[in-house]
């Protein structure tokens, strides 16, 4: 079951900023323990969030009897983010990849700039 489609449809209709919504998997080391990341601006954190909880916790309900169905648990957790972190992350990304692969990506984007903007699309994709 694709745990990343369920949730994102779930926050798709209470998110105002449906471009910088974002919803991850991220790995675990248990493969019936599942971690989905649920990243947006902090407007947006906050209306999924909800008073005391209350959308939060349901939308963790909605999708606890989903991975029931595969004997799995999952965790949804809501992080809000800004646009300098997103620059912070792709200047990261940049400055750890190895020369050589930097090279064979400016080449594929066309230069630094076309790759750091695929990275950011990728990222509030």
């Amino acid at each position: 079951m694709n745990y990343e489609k369920v949730v994102k449809d779930i926050v798709l209709p209470i998110v105002e900023d449906k471009e910088q919504l974002m919803v991850k998997m991220m790995p675990t080391d248990n493969e019936n323990d599942l971690v989905i990341m649920v990243m947006a601006k902090s407007s947006d954190i906050a209306r999924l969030i909800g008073k005391n909880g209350t959308v939060a916790n349901s939308i963790r309900e909605v999708v606890n009897v989903a991975g029931k169905i595969n004997n799995q648990h999952l965790h949804v957790k809501f992080e809000a983010f800004s646009e300098e972190d997103i620059e912070r992350i792709v200047e990261n990304t940049i400055e750890k990849i190895k020369p050589e692969q930097l090279q064979e990506f400016t080449q594929k984007f066309g230069s630094i700039e076309g790759f750091s903007s695929a990275l950011k699309e990728e990222l509030t994709d």
